[in-house]
């Protein structure tokens, strides 16, 4: 319920800008939008915010139409690291990614690793790492790809960040 409270005095006073702190007789702080007698103004700092972005489909086998001429596919491909769904609490906004697939890499081909559409990893890797994620839901996709950079097979997994604010 405190919390609650505290809350709608944060919002209430942002729309405002202006939030006081006074300590009472009894050791209870108390946050207001008018100034008393011993109160201090407290500065408040902007909030980050980030845009959602709606992944196509958070899990898509998608086996691309010109594979080569041997037939060559894929059965599996994952995401074991973020798990589709789950919540990161990283104050330093550090994340590995780490990719599994059946059978192993061909000869020729590659793991392409995005976050949110930027590329992470292009090579054999089947791990990557990104570092100060800003806090909110990001997607990671990761893609084996011919040598023309053609999609043979993908997988796309959401996750959110969770981190302290500044």
């Amino acid at each position: 319920m405190r919390s609650i409270f505290l809350l709608l005095i944060f919002f209430h006073s942002f729309i405002n800008a202006e939030v006081y702190k006074t300590i009472d007789e009894n050791g209870n702080i108390i946050f207001t939008d008018r100034p008393s007698v011993n109160s201090k103004e407290i500065q408040l700092k902007k909030l980050k915010t980030t845009e959602t972005i709606k992944p196509s489909g958070s899990v898509s086998n998608k086996k691309n139409q010109n594979e080569n001429e041997n037939n060559f596919s894929y059965k599996k491909i994952l995401i074991s690291n973020p798990k589709d769904g789950s919540a990161i609490r990283s104050n330093t906004g550090d994340v590995r990614i780490s990719v599994s697939i059946e059978p192993s890499l061909r000869s020729g081909h590659r793991i392409l690793i995005t976050l949110d559409g930027v590329e992470l990893s292009k090579g054999t890797s089947t791990s990557a790492s990104a570092s100060n994620v800003d806090r909110g839901t990001h997607t990671v996709t990761a893609s084996v790809i011919d040598s023309s950079a053609n999609p043979i097979i993908s997988i796309s997994s959401v996750f959110s960040i969770l981190r302290a604010t500044q």
